[in-house]
């Protein structure tokens, strides 16, 4: 089978970074992938991962449009987008949800797991180092972050926040243990600033899956994360949720509907019980985190997609 998926941002974006994964994934399984944004070329299926507006379509190939978003409305002219599409597919259960209140229902393919996010046990360390990993959308909660941090441990020492952002969303921060990482990294070194902090702090207004999350735990560490949207959630420690509440979008012509707001006392006061706990909650994400790279290897996600493929368009995958 030859699969075109067309690239339609930067390829060093969570778009372009999954693009390349999910077709290295079907490759995997002996199948051709192309990159043709023009559809230029022929092939025997397009697979757009995108937001509905930037889908490309073809009349005589079957269209798939797969999407991540993160809040409960869509923007304007998306679900004209979606009918053009032969099926709609998602990222996870609760995205699935949500387009099912727009009148579709989609398959959830939910991302495989890099297998570079090796485990590493976090027993015992002396310094506990924080870590927040978001872009400059201001509903990953970067602004959240440092704000519970700084509440729960002022300037203590023992402690540090690490936020990997952009310089254009994030100011000077004064403050002498948190850190602010704002060069760009390659993958590499990105695996490497993960396994080289304890816990991971990301209190999220919302998220299509929840990538930075779901990476951080399968390297072993603790994850403080808003409840509600990540399909991987039973996976983490219940002490860790954070409490939300499903409220109008703060953000309403980027992210219409409603999105999680996260309760900073609540965060303030995880955050101040995983370190006085620190090798109670270390010990429960080690052991976690081997289900979650037996869940979530792209194997076994992909092969349940392809069937989705043969079983809806009778296009032999084999």
């Amino acid at each position: 089978m030859k699969v075109n998926i067309p690239l339609v941002s930067n390829q060093n974006d969570g778009f372009g970074i999954m693009a390349k994964e999910i077709g290295a994934s079907l490759r995997s399984f002996d199948h051709e992938v192309i990159n043709d944004l023009a559809l230029n070329d022929t092939s025997d299926l397009i697979l757009n991962f995108a937001h509905p507006h930037q889908f490309r379509y073809a009349d005589s190939t079957p269209v798939i449009g797969y999407m991540p978003w993160e809040s409960t409305g869509a923007r304007d002219g998306w679900r004209k987008h979606l009918s053009l599409v032969d099926d709609v597919w998602v990222t996870s259960p609760w995205l699935r949800d949500v387009v099912r209140d727009w009148g579709y229902d989609p398959y959830v393919y939910e991302h495989g797991l890099n297998p570079k996010f090796t485990r590493k046990s976090r027993i015992g360390p002396g310094k506990i180092r924080f870590l927040h990993v978001g872009m400059e959308a201001y509903r990953k909660g970067a602004f959240e972050a440092i704000r519970s941090f700084r509440q729960a441990f002022g300037n203590r020492d023992d402690v540090e926040l690490v936020v990997k952002t952009k310089a254009s969303s994030m100011p000077h921060m004064p403050y002498p243990n948190v850190t602010i990482i704002d060069e760009n990294l390659d993958f590499d070194d990105m695996i490497a600033l993960y396994h080289s902090c304890d816990v991971f702090l990301f209190p999220s207004y919302g998220e299509g899956f929840g990538l930075p999350a779901r990476d951080a735990a399968a390297t072993g560490m603790p994850v403080v994360t808003t409840s509600g949207f990540a399909p991987y959630e039973s996976m983490l420690h219940p002490d860790l949720r954070i409490k939300s509440e499903l409220i109008d979008s703060p953000w309403p012509v980027v992210h219409p509907g409603k999105m999680y707001k996260p309760n900073i006392d609540h965060t303030v006061d995880i955050l101040r019980r995983v370190v006085d706990d620190f090798n109670i909650y270390a010990d429960h994400a080690y052991r976690q985190s081997s289900l979650l790279h037996q869940t979530y290897n792209w194997e076994y996600r992909t092969g349940l997609a392809l069937k989705r493929v043969q079983d809806k368009f009778g296009i032999d995958v084999s």
